[in-house]
């Protein structure tokens, strides 16, 4: 009786064992799956990344260009409109 509950407590490890195998195969294999999503998605994020400095260093030089188009557009049509103003005085008083 020992000798044969011993055989079938063995045949049953050896079946556990099996099938622990079996799970550890399938949870390497979504593991796996995990990291290329994992993978793909820090790929995905640099892309972004780069395409939003991109964007940031475009609005930038856009913000410099149009703040030195408004500091010109004061500056020579302030001074125009101070000219022609005092020609119009002066022709005036004419």
């Amino acid at each position: 009786n020992t000798g044969l509950s011993s055989i079938i407590l063995g045949c049953l490890g050896i079946i556990l064992g099996c099938l622990g195998n079996i799970l550890g195969c399938l949870g390497n294999i979504v593991g796996c799956v995990g990291n290329i999503l994992v993978c793909l998605g820090n790929i995905v994020g640099c892309v972004g990344n780069i395409l939003g400095c991109l964007g940031n260093i475009l609005g930038c030089l856009g913000n410099i260009l149009g703040c030195l188009g408004n500091i010109l557009g004061c500056i020579i049509m302030g001074y125009l409109g101070f000219i022609m103003g005092c020609l119009c005085i002066i022709l005036g008083c004419l």
